[in-house]
């Protein structure tokens, strides 16, 4: 099974400054090397966004989690 997690770009750019302490355009160069967000996407059996906080995350994981195997992942 492949999941892929997307974000919104700008969501990406800031927490990259915010995480790793990295300006913005060392942030940009970064997500421009990686495999198109598209491409991950088109060969996965399932996608989660991750534009909110860390609980809302943790909350749309568990409703994934429940829908596919009946029972809650998270406690």
């Amino acid at each position: 099974m492949v999941v892929c997690v997307t974000t919104d770009p700008e969501v990406r750019v800031r927490r990259l400054m915010s995480h790793r302490g990295i300006d913005e355009q060392d942030a940009r160069n970064r997500l421009a090397r990686q495999v198109p967000e598209e491409r991950r996407c088109a060969i996965s059996d399932y996608v989660l966004t991750n534009n909110g906080t860390l609980e809302d995350f943790k909350k749309q994981i568990d409703a994934w989690w429940e829908a596919l195997n009946g029972t809650s992942r998270i406690a």
